[in-house]
């Protein structure tokens, strides 16, 4: 009765595993990435500030307006030859207007400064999501290889067990000597162990997984196996479009040294003079004195004599910084050459290994049927076909691996080139 209770609790908490665990398809967890990704909607949150400094800086070109309400009172007035008392209270309300005309370009470099800087803002974003594509690519395979890794290394362990039993029966009758089942029992203790190792490492890429796409508990996180999506005829037009300026790192950083240009132009405007339109009219005043409707207008021409210390040290500032950006450029276009230079590396290795893992694993397929049928008319051991079986086995392990990594690289190389909606898009469920 015990057991059945047992049981029936056992069977329950598996069907609530099973209810809340998820199996994330490529395109599915790429998309859950970027849904759920901190960074990218803190630089979300950046470009919308940028572009708030590109509204901002065009109102510098729009006429300074106010009004002003004054009310004046004046008291007791005495005078040496009558003494009289004098109280002049009166309110007047005067609409301003000052309107620049000129002022060393200062104001249009500063919008166009707050332009580049929203477009290095822009870029900045796209690296972001690419980059945690990137990311997602990387655990994401990494879950289908230990998966593979798993399901290779349990059959592995299965041919050893099987192997081991016909070795022990053989050392029983005397066919076999001790020593060789001892070392088969060794090599299937590593085995379990590889397997154990495999199982921790796919429970911890799960967890990187689950805290990916903001999963409480890792082990409900489960990725299917993909469909390969990229043949050996791509590589080489994948490789022809990894363009260095297609990079959005690249145009950010253009991006920011052409804003700090427009910096330098800004403080080279406080040398220039400035001039400006002021006008004032006054639309009502209760002085009786005060026509009404006056107006005034004028032209102000502002001379800046001498420059201060002040304005040089920050011209000499914006020169730096515009030295320093230009230095993270050169200096990001030789990391991601050099990046290119590995990824391209790592493409054509893939391809040369899988055809030497394909070409390896039809030989030993061929090597475990012909002892098979050798077998079967008494001319080799049980044992030499499992020996053969397991080489096999490990051949296949070796063979998806170098497959997988193809399958990641040819992704990786895709967005060199492409935006991430559109890979996302490109990627069948």
């Amino acid at each position: 009765m015990k057991t059945g209770v047992l049981e029936t609790l056992i069977l329950v908490t598996l069907l609530a595993m099973a209810t809340y665990a998820e199996t994330y398809s490529l395109k599915s967890f790429l998309a859950k990435t970027l849904e759920k990704s901190r960074d990218v909607e803190s630089e979300s949150a950046n470009l919308q500030k940028m572009q708030d400094s590109v509204e901002g800086s065009r109102s510098g070109f729009l006429p300074d307006v106010n009004a002003t309400i004054q009310y004046t009172t004046v008291g007791t007035r005495q005078n040496q030859v009558n003494t009289y008392n004098q109280t002049v209270n009166g309110t007047s309300t005067k609409i301003n207007l000052t309107q620049n005309l000129f002022n060393g370009l200062k104001d249009l470099n500063s919008l166009e400064a707050a332009k580049h800087s929203r477009d290095a803002q822009t870029y900045k974003l796209q690296e972001k999501r690419k980059s945690e594509i990137e990311s997602a690519l990387n655990i994401y395979f990494k879950l289908l290889q230990y998966q593979k890794d798993i399901e290779n290394q349990k059959q592995e362990i299965r041919l050893y067990e099987k192997n081991l039993a016909e070795l022990k029966s053989r050392a029983q009758n005397g066919s076999a000597r001790q020593t060789e089942v001892i070392n088969l029992e060794a090599t299937l203790a590593n085995s379990i162990i590889d397997l154990a190792t495999s199982e921790n490492s796919l429970k911890l890429a799960q967890a990187d997984a689950a805290n990916v796409v903001r999963v409480s508990d890792a082990n409900t996180v489960f990725v299917s196996s993909n469909k390969l999506s990229f043949s050996y005829e791509q590589t080489k037009p994948l490789i022809d479009k990894m363009d260095l300026n297609n990079r959005d790192e690249v145009r950010s950083l253009t991006s920011t040294v052409q804003s700090k240009e427009n910096n330098i132009k800004i403080q080279k405007g406080y040398y220039s003079p400035t001039l400006d339109l002021s006008g004032s009219y006054l639309v009502n005043s209760s002085d009786t004195t005060t026509n009404q409707n006056t107006y005034t207008a004028g032209v102000v021409l502002t001379i800046p004599f001498p420059v201060s210390v002040n304005k040089s040290s920050e011209l000499a500032k914006a020169r730096t910084e515009k030295a320093i950006a230009e230095i993270e450029l050169e200096k990001k276009k030789e990391n991601l050459q050099k990046q290119r230079t590995q990824l391209i590396q790592a493409l054509q290795n893939s391809v040369k290994q899988i055809e030497l893992l394909k070409n390896a694993k039809t030989l030993n397929k061929a090597n475990v049927d012909s002892l098979t049928r050798d077998h079967r008319s008494g001319q080799v051991s049980y044992s030499d076909v499992l020996n053969a079986s397991i080489t096999y086995q490990k051949t296949v392990q070796k063979y998806d691996r170098a497959v997988l990594d193809f399958e990641l690289n040819c992704y990786q190389a895709l967005l060199w080139s492409s935006d991430v909606d559109s890979v996302i898009a490109s990627i069948g469920e």
